[in-house]
This record gives structure tokens, C-alpha cells and sequence, in this order.
């Protein structure tokens, strides 16, 4: 019996904690994560930006304990680890009672989770050399600083962060930050998952790609799925600290490798022609090249595959605006893919909108 049919939305949240990339600093609102060129900064430490007041209110439940730190010590701990633990270990320490406090699952209210039960793998981590060193200094710029914190709870929300953080993705599936989601972190990892995560700027949507039964497992993919299984293992076990068994990590053949390589080759291509503004039609070319190659990686459905689509008609339409039967097919394709990926709510639809009424 199904119990998610593609494009049902599985689960829905907002971040327990969450910052800006150091390079998406000033360009997004430290809030909400809306780009804009009028952001307004926090007042004392002019670290923080927001678009306006009420992002501004919102977030000061959490910038009130890191403002006095910034406004002193910024430069020394402006690294994205260090906002991100400091965030955390200076939210839950002066509001304890979070941490036990239990969030949902959209489509399960019995499935229940807090802070509390977050994985740590903390053996692992104390055997990974560079984890360990990455938090001694850490530890060593947090005293520089003045910071006052228990030394083993922050190693303990350091290992969670390391296991459990998810990246806040913008339209174009670029990282802008990176977020706690308490009740999303069950989900496990799949290299040929069956749910997929998408992003209203900080807000969560896990949604269903291919047909649920009830007696499936759900699973995301914690990575870009561009990548060969030799990788992709790699990744997995480097930071998560576990080896893929997932059907696909089981089904790939050594050829597989050729595909993942061949299509970041070609979107390489891709990108010199429409960066360059030199050749759309080459461009485009080349977008339909990467097609069979998106599908075998992808299956069906995936937000990647419909970003892609969606490049591929803003050039198709950039070559000629004629709505030829190629171009309708392409716009219904593109209208579909959306609609189960990223939701008609999605920026990423009002893009699309903004693409095809350009050219009409």
C-alpha cells in the first residue's frame, strides 16, 4: 500500500539553530536567508544583517547570548564551525530546557525526537585526527576570546553538529548555511533515495520522489549524487563513519564512475558557454547531453535533475522564443518536475514563471 506518492510532502520544519555561510555574510539575511541589497545590521556588533525588524526580533532569541562576543572578537571566530557551535552552545545553555523538548515528524506525530537524541559518534570523532584537531583549535580561539564553556559539552554539540547538520541550499542548490533539524535528522542517507530535502530559504521540506510504501524506509542523500561510488563511499565513511549498502552502492558497476565523471565534464562545458555568454546554442547542446545522464544518476524525480531542466529551457528559450513543440514539451516537462521536487511555492517556481513570460 503507498503512502507517499511523488511530490507529497513528507515533513516540514524550521531549523533548531542554524547560520549564514561566512561568504553569504551581508548578501542574506541572517534570519530568514532572503537575499537582498538592503539588509539593516545588528545595532551593537554590526555582524548580523536582516531585512528588517521582525527577522531582527526573531533572531535575537539567539544572537542576544553571541552579540557581546561578536562585538569584541569577531575576526578571531568568524569561521562557519564557530558561529554555528557557539550559536548552539550558547542557545541551549541559557534555555536547558530545549534540549529535551521533543519536535515532530509532518506525517508522523508519534515519531518524536529532541537534542538530546541526536547521534554523537563520539568514538569516532575522537579517533578522527582531523575532527579532533579542527575542535582543539576550536577550543583554543573560543579561550582567546574569553568565552567561558564547559569543555565536554561543547565537544558533545560539536560531534553532533559534525553528524547531524544539514546545508541550507539557495534556489541554484548552492549552500548558503547550515542548520540543526531535530526531527529530519532521523532520516538516513541512500544513494538512490526515495525522498529528497528543498529549501524555502531556512524552512525544510522533505519531500516524497518515487512511490512510499509502508513498510519502506525513507531515505535523502546527504550529498551531491554527482559523484562516483568510490567517492561517494569515501564521504560517507570519512563523515558519517558508515559504509554504504544502499542498492545502487550494490548495482554499481566500475562504467558507472564514466557517467558520474562525463556529466561534471560536460556541466563544466556548460558553464564556460553561459558564463561567457558565447555560444547558447552550444550551451543548450549540451544541456540535453547531460539528460541520460541526470536520469541514470537521479531516477525520475530529484531537485537536481529539475534545476537542470530548468537551465535547460531558460537557454532553449533564450535561442529562440518560439513555442514550438520542442519548447511546449520542454516547459510541461520542467512545470511537472517542479511541481513534485520543489513544490509551486518554491522559488524555484517563480523562477520558472519569470523565464517563460519573459519570452512570451
Amino acid at each position: 500500500m503507498i503512502k507517499f506518492n511523488p511530490g507529497d510532502i513528507i515533513s516540514a520544519n524550521t531549523p533548531f539553530v542554524h547560520i549564514l555561510d561566512f561568504t553569504k555574510k551581508a548578501n542574506f539575511c541572517d534570519y530568514c536567508a532572503t537575499k537582498s541589497d538592503s539588509l539593516r545590521k545588528c545595532y551593537d556588533c554590526k555582524q548580523m544583517h536582516y531585512c528588517d525588524k521582525t527577522c531582527q526580533k526573531i533572531d535575537w532569541k539567539k544572537h542576544k547570548f553571541e552579540c557581546s562576543i561578536y562585538k569584541q572578537s569577531y575576526s578571531e571566530i568568524s569561521g562557519d564551525l564557530d558561529r554555528f557551535l557557539l550559536r548552539l552552545y550558547l542557545f541551549i545553555q541559557n534555555n536547558p530546557t530545549l534540549k529535551k523538548k521533543k519536535e515532530t515528524l509532518l506525517y508522523d506525530k508519534q515519531v518524536e525526537r529532541s537534542f538530546n537524541d541526536l547521534m554523537t559518534h563520539m568514538e569516532n570523532i575522537k579517533s578522527d585526527k582531523n575532527r579532533m584537531s579542527n575542535f582543539y583549535k576550536l577550543v583554543e580561539r573560543y579561550n582567546l576570546c574569553g568565552i567561558d564553556f564547559d569543555g565536554e559539552v561543547l565537544f558533545e554539540y560539536f560531534c553532533k553538529i559534525c553528524i547531524n547538520s544539514f546545508s541550507i541550499l539557495d534556489v541554484q542548490l548552492i549552500s548558503i548555511g547550515s542548520g540543526l533539524y531535530i526531527a529530519e535528522s532521523v532520516f538516513d542517507h541512500s544513494c538512490e533515495p526515495n525522498a529528497t530535502t528543498i529549501y524555502s530559504g531556512i524552512d525544510l521540506e522533505v519531500r516524497a520522489i518515487k512511490p512510499i510504501t509502508k513498510e519502506e524506509k525513507i531515505t535523502i542523500n546527504y550529498f551531491d549524487m554527482k559523484e562516483s561510488k568510490s567517492i561517494r563511499q569515501e564521504k560517507l565513511l570519512t563523515g558519517y563513519y558508515f559504509n554504504c549498502k544502499c542498492q545502487r552502492c550494490s548495482n554499481e558497476n566500475p562504467s558507472d564512475s564514466i557517467d558520474c565523471n562525463q556529466v561534471i565534464k560536460l556541466n563544466n562545458q556548460m558553464d564556460e558557454y553561459v558564463y561567457s555568454k558565447s555560444n547558447w546554442v552550444k550551451a543548450y547542446q549540451i544541456g540535453l547531453e547531460t539528460m541520460p545522464l541526470y536520469e541514470k544518476i537521479y531516477g525520475d524525480y530529484h531537485p537536481d535533475l529539475t534545476v537542470q531542466l530548468v537551465r535547460i529551457l531558460k537557454l532553449r528559450l533564450y535561442i529562440s522564443s518560439d513555442l514550438d513543440n520542442e519548447a511546449i514539451q520542454l516547459i510541461s516537462r520542467v512545470r511537472k518536475h517542479i511541481s513534485i521536487t520543489h513544490g509551486y511555492n518554491n522559488e524555484l517556481f517563480k523562477m520558472f514563471q519569470e523565464i517563460i513570460n519573459a519570452e512570451n
